[in-house]
């Protein structure tokens, strides 16, 4: 388990459970709920302050729907994912299996 939330127009995550690798990089899916195009893929860097990851580039600066996110390590061995309401700046992202 992962909290993610928008920082500064930014996507933090921070883990909450379980293992995750080390100074690696992870993949961010963001899912429009009804329009593929707006599709967005963020790459997150490790930062040490606090232990998580923080996209490279802005996400958003004003909320307009809500988004499906899917994460994943760089060899995808695992997925966690979550949906985050329009109204909210942080959801906690869960095994992808727990889902199905």
């Amino acid at each position: 388990r992962v909290l993610l939330r928008e920082r500064d127009g930014r996507i933090e995550v921070l883990p909450m459970a379980g293992n995750f690798p080390n100074g690696q990089s992870l993949r961010l899916v963001a899912e429009h709920p009804t329009d593929r195009a707006q599709d967005r893929v963020l790459v997150l860097q490790p930062q040490a302050n606090p232990a998580g990851w923080l996209s490279k580039d802005t996400f958003e600066t004003v909320r307009l729907h809500d988004w499906k996110f899917t994460l994943t390590p760089g060899n995808e061995q695992w997925r966690l994912r979550g949906r985050m309401p329009k109204e909210q700046s942080a959801i906690v992202l869960l095994p992808a299996l727990s889902h199905e």
